[in-house]
């Protein structure tokens, strides 16, 4: 059996010079509606499909970290997939949910353990690494993704090639906000998704004066 949660109340009992004289102790078996509080927090916080954070609570990740003294440095990557529409087409919107299920697993997987990772809309998901030292680093986690991302996908009867689209925005030490970091990695992103290979692109002043 799943462990049961109780609420203890203890009130005691006094004759009438004040003297305690018992208690009356009640437990009250308050599992469901911790279960439920629980079920609307993570409701609020989370992605229902993939079971990630959603966008909201991911940009607060972004925010919190920003706002945090002696930070090293924050990063944020954009991943979005490339055809997936085509996907949604061909095979219909149940295998297109399947499939960003299987790729919000798999960046779960490739990402470092403290990063955060959430799904800000359709096909695309924001992966946050706090603490981070430079860009490099940050490039490597990128590209430990692509290559989680790039292996084929077995899907409704049919074997997919799975590629994504990166950008990398690294803050560094000056300051920024969550939305501007974001903005840059999506910036980042769209290069990639123009260069086609499936390989993170890293968000520089070059590309700024460009986009």
């Amino acid at each position: 059996d799943r462990a049961r949660r109780c609420m203890v109340r203890l009130r005691a009992l006094a004759d009438e010079l004040g003297m305690t004289t018992g208690a009356i102790l009640t437990l009250e078996d308050v599992t469901e509606s911790a279960r439920l509080r629980a079920e609307l927090e993570r409701r609020a916080t989370h992605d229902m499909l993939t079971r990630v954070m959603n966008r909201a609570s991911v940009i607060a990740v972004i925010e919190d970290a920003l706002a945090r003294p002696g930070t090293n440095g924050i990063a944020a990557i954009f991943v979005d997939l490339d055809r997936f529409k085509g996907v949604n087409d061909s095979l219909g919107h149940a295998a297109g949910d399947e499939l960003l299920r299987i790729v919000a697993d798999r960046l779960a997987i490739a990402v470092r353990a403290d990063d955060a990772l959430g799904r800000i809309g359709g096909d695309e998901f924001l992966v946050v690494c706090s603490g981070i030292r430079g860009v490099a680093p940050a490039r490597r986690v990128a590209e430990r993704i692509s290559r989680a991302l790039c292996r084929p996908v077995h899907l409704a009867g049919t074997t997919l090639d799975m590629q994504a689209s990166l950008g990398v925005a690294f803050s560094g030490h000056r300051p920024i906000t969550a939305d501007a970091l974001v903005a840059r990695a999506d910036a980042a992103m769209y290069e990639s998704k123009r260069q086609g290979l499936g390989r993170p692109v890293v968000y520089s002043a070059d590309l700024a004066r460009t986009s």
